[in-house]
């Protein structure tokens, strides 16, 4: 490979994070009479370590043919987007607009006119730039920016859409590297951008199109809106910019093509005809990398007329007319864009019966039930191996980067249940929203404020799972955590609990702190680990680990008072030891709106009981004895359970004072009620 040099900032130092060797120019559709053989070109993308920017290697150079029909999902999308715009302040009616186009459609002109917004001549400098998905054409990207920088008046925005490097990472969707895409932004690449033209990011969206679009508007003056540093604090979250990070692609590459070879294989085994639709320039090296040909999938159909009557490139796969799709009478289709499943069901309700199957092959295959069959389905389907139960309260604040970062656990089955504890914020609406676009999510708001403990405590025995683990709405999850997690489980039977390190960070994300394991957690001796662990006195991470349900079941699970996460630590030490996974894949945020930090231990108590206050409140004496009620309660034989409890007299002797506050309480409270009555 030649030497490479950023196309954004000129640097030569970077790595290559994806390598699909020589593909077809899916730009070039040849006839089916045409047997090739087809051009091949590199294909290659390259992350700059300088400023991030994720990037074609090369290309041939060759112009964009074979047009497309425009989705109605882009159509739509741009719609909203300039209903964003209108909603934020940052255009008005008879702003003047000018837009660099994309080849792919999804223009936005129509919809600002429609506002009453004025096109500019070209050459014209504009209040309003819009640039949706245009830019990523350009080879010089540093020029393309300056370019769109210079069409600005002076307090004029610019507004950029991009599909997102994270959610491209996030999705596993490798095959969006094709020819002609130079560029494959990530916010903080950006966001470098358009400051080396003197622009400053003012607002960001986020969109589901394509699996996670931005869209990110900038002008010369301003400040950032939270939105931008919420943006940019997810990707430092998943060091979207760190080779190691994007350079997953490569696996996801590999992963996606055995199995959708092998998928297309079974069928053809139980006789089953699958013709394709959505002949896009992606498809072309999914279909080539996995070695797809006719005899595995004999046609795709494309609503554009200028690819019918063509193949594939480097393949033999005719491209066809959805009336010819429909015609050869096929037993499942595999629709090769997911974005595009609804409009092209609604377009073909003739196949939308019980005896055709249908499938989505990105980011791997996956069949899909029929609309009045979804719902039983899912509801039927066999348990995953763990599920993550996310207990709520107004969460606004960090919920999407706690959701984004669980839902992108890479290589774990698992389902997420999140239980909303009566929020008054805009908690609801995030989680219905996950929950509407990702089958993995179930979303359930309590009818009345249950209270912390019980909010937590009904996710545990209404799990389906044989592992189990909690999480945080305020923290976020390196994407292997969960795997990593099981297969320390897996590898130890004698383990009821596997736990990380865990990166303290700050409430912008920062990180301020580690905390790694100072307990015996995993010494033969139950005795040995309850004493270390009823030492700790500050953050107790191992209650965040991955629990085998069965033995969570076998405790008292947390009791109602402060600290609780504590005493069932200290209680499933006594059930088996623990396994540690050494690497900080859990980023706990140390904040001041947590619960434990402004709470008092009497106020938790309070807080706990469902119906009248008791008239006198024992909280330290309670936690006495919850801890000697784990001992009990413990599979110990005798002579271990004695040895627990005088393990116990450490703890009891440092809160010795706090109990005879306690009790002291308790008799002042009594005294006075007993004048009372005799008054």
């Amino acid at each position: 490979m030649s030497r490479v040099a950023c196309r954004g900032c000129s640097s030569p130092s970077g790595s290559v994070v994806l390598d699909l060797g020589e593909q077809p120019v899916c730009t070039e559709f040849p006839a089916v009479a045409d047997t090739g053989p087809d051009r091949t070109h590199e294909l290659r993308m390259w992350l700059c370590g300088s400023c991030g920017l994720a990037q074609l290697v090369a290309d041939p150079g060759l112009p964009e043919s074979a047009a497309g029909i425009e989705p109605a999902a882009l159509r739509d999308q741009a719609a909203q987007a300039v209903d964003q715009l209108l909603a934020a302040g940052l255009v008005r009616p008879d702003t003047t607009v000018a837009e660099y186009r994309s080849p792919h459609g999804g223009a936005w002109t129509e919809h600002l006119v429609r506002h009453g917004m004025r096109p500019v001549w070209p050459g014209q400098r504009a209040e309003l730039v819009v640039d949706s998905f245009g830019m990523m054409h350009e080879p010089d990207q540093a020029a393309a920016v300056a370019q769109r920088a210079e069409s600005l008046t002076d307090d004029g925005v610019l507004a950029l859409q991009f599909h997102s490097l994270q959610s491209i990472v996030r999705g596993r969707q490798w095959n969006v590297l094709r020819h002609g895409h130079f560029a494959y932004y990530s916010a903080h690449a950006l966001v470098a951008l358009l400051r080396e033209v003197g622009l400053v990011p003012l607002q960001a969206w986020h969109f589901d199109l394509y699996g996670g679009t931005v869209l990110l508007t900038a002008g010369r003056h301003g400040e950032p809106h939270m939105s931008v540093s919420g943006l940019l604090q997810q990707e430092r979250t998943h060091r979207i910019t760190n080779p190691a990070s994007v350079s997953r692609l490569q696996h996801f590459a590999d992963d996606t093509v055995e199995q959708l070879r092998g998928w297309l294989e079974q069928n053809r085994a139980a006789g089953r005809k699958v013709i394709g639709y959505g002949a896009a320039s992606r498809v072309v090296a999914l279909l080539n990398c996995a070695g797809v040909d006719v005899d595995l999938l004999p046609a795709i159909a494309d609503a554009a007329p200028g690819k019918q009557g063509c193949r594939l490139p480097g393949t033999s796969i005719p491209v066809i007319s959805p009336e010819d799709l429909v015609s050869a009478q096929p037993d499942v289709v595999l629709v090769l864009l997911a974005d595009l499943l609804p409009e092209i069901r609604a377009s073909l309700s003739e196949l939308d019966r019980p005896d055709v199957r249908w499938a989505v092959a990105e980011p791997r295959v996956v069949e899909v039930p029929r609309p009045e069959q979804a719902a039983p389905a899912l509801v039927g389907r066999a348990a995953p191996p763990i599920t993550v139960g996310l207990p709520v309260r107004n969460g606004e604040p960090y919920l999407y980067e706690a959701l984004d970062t669980l839902l992108a656990q890479q290589d774990a089955d698992f389902e997420l249940h999140i239980a909303d504890n009566c929020s008054d914020d805009a908690t609801e609406e995030i989680c219905r929203a996950y929950a509407e676009k990702d089958e993995r999510v179930r979303y359930h708001r309590r009818e009345r404020n249950v209270g912390v403990t019980d909010n937590h405590n009904r996710l545990v025995r209404d799990a389906r799972s044989p592992y189990f683990t909690w999480a945080a709405s305020d923290d976020a999850y390196h994407p292997d955590r969960l795997t990593r997690l099981l297969e320390a489980l897996r590898a130890d039977p004698s383990a009821v609990l596997s736990f990380t390190a865990a990166r303290q960070i700050d409430a912008e994300g920062q990180a301020i702190g580690e905390w790694r394991n100072p307990c015996r957690t995993d010494h033969p001796d139950p005795i040995v680990r309850i004493t270390d662990l009823i030492a700790l006195e500050h953050e107790n991470y191992h209650c965040y680990g991955l629990v085998r349900r069965e033995a969570l079941l076998r405790t008292s699970l947390l009791p109602p008072v402060k600290n609780n996460d504590r005493i069932l630590v200290a209680e499933l030490a006594l059930h088996g030891r623990f396994a540690e996974v050494d690497e900080d894949l859990l980023w706990h945020r140390l904040h001041d709106r947590r619960l434990t930090q402004r709470t008092t231990a009497r106020q938790w108590y309070l807080e706990q009981r469902s119906g009248p206050p008791p008239r006198v409140v024992l909280p330290d004496v309670e936690e006495a004895l919850w801890y000697l009620r784990a001992v009990v309660r413990s599979p110990l034989p005798a002579r271990d359970r004695a040895r627990a409890m005088l393990a116990l007299r450490p703890w009891f002797r440092r809160r010795a004072r706090p109990m005879a506050r306690n009790v002291a309480r308790l008799v002042i409270e009594r005294a006075g009620l007993g004048q009372t009555r005799r008054g």
